[in-house]
């Protein structure tokens, strides 16, 4: 656009030298319009005047569209953004956590173990063979017992003399037992396949009608299912034969040795 503008120009100005005429020779105020020549130095005189060209006649110059100038953009100026600067923030100090005694801990309790019960004082117990005897059923000794305990009422005394006295009665009477429990006892059938034997010592007590009030494994066979078979057997014997009136008791315990034998 800028180029256009300077051409434009400089053609306006050449139009105006070339439409101005040029004057033919010196006017002279006061002398009635006569045109007055001046030759050349020296010229010969007499000579013509040379006419003067006549005036070209300009070409009209076809109106320019003005084209109006382009005013050049302003280059915009970069803004210089300042940095954001954070607001500092206040740091506050930490606190040091005091520490607390920490709670001691519980003492557990001391456990206290019962003392063992003092062993049971020796009672009289009568000390039966595992060898077999001739035993007599049990109704008749207790007719024996009653026998000898109505002797006993009439004689008043209670003479030991009659039916062998209380110890024969006991010795009877311990036969008695030994026999009702080998009636009950059973061979455990995996301890005769392996071919297992031993011997249990068993104790029991019990009341004058032969009523079962406590019994334990005195010493154990060294065989689970042989003392297992112990303590069944004398569940199953239960009630035991009731104790003969001659032996002047209201409770027996008794330690029998219950043998477990394949011969």
């Amino acid at each position: 656009m800028a180029i256009a503008g300077a051409v434009f120009l400089h053609a306006a100005a050449a139009a105006v030298v070339l439409w101005t005429p040029a004057p033919s020779g010196a006017q002279l105020p006061g002398v009635g319009g006569i045109e007055i020549s001046l030759g050349p130095a020296g010229g010969a005189p007499g000579s013509d005047a040379q006419d003067s060209p006549e005036p070209q006649e300009a070409k009209p110059v076809e109106p320019i569209e003005t084209v109006e100038a382009v005013t050049p953009e302003v280059p915009v100026e970069a803004v210089p953004v300042e940095p954001v600067v954070p607001d500092a923030v206040a740091i506050e100090p930490v606190k040091a956590v005091e520490e607390r005694p920490r709670d001691p801990l519980p003492v557990p309790p001391k456990v206290v173990r019962p003392k063992a019960a003092p062993p049971p004082k020796p009672v009289e117990t009568a000390a039966v063979a595992p060898a077999p005897v001739r035993t007599p059923p049990p109704a008749v000794a207790g007719a024996q017992g009653k026998a000898g305990t109505k002797d006993a009422k009439e004689t008043g005394s209670g003479d030991n003399s009659q039916g062998g006295g209380q110890a024969g009665a006991a010795a009877d009477y311990m036969s008695v037992l030994q026999a009702w429990l080998e009636k009950h006892k059973e061979y455990p059938r995996s301890a005769r396949l392996r071919r297992i034997e031993g011997a249990v010592l068993l104790y029991f007590s019990i009341d004058r009608d032969g009523r079962l009030l406590a019994y334990r494994i005195e010493r154990s066979s060294g065989h689970r299912m042989l003392d297992t078979e112990t303590i069944a057997m004398i569940n199953r014997a239960q009630p035991l034969p009731p104790i003969p009136g001659d032996m002047s008791r209201d409770k027996l315990e008794v330690v029998v040795p219950v043998q477990f034998s394949l011969k």
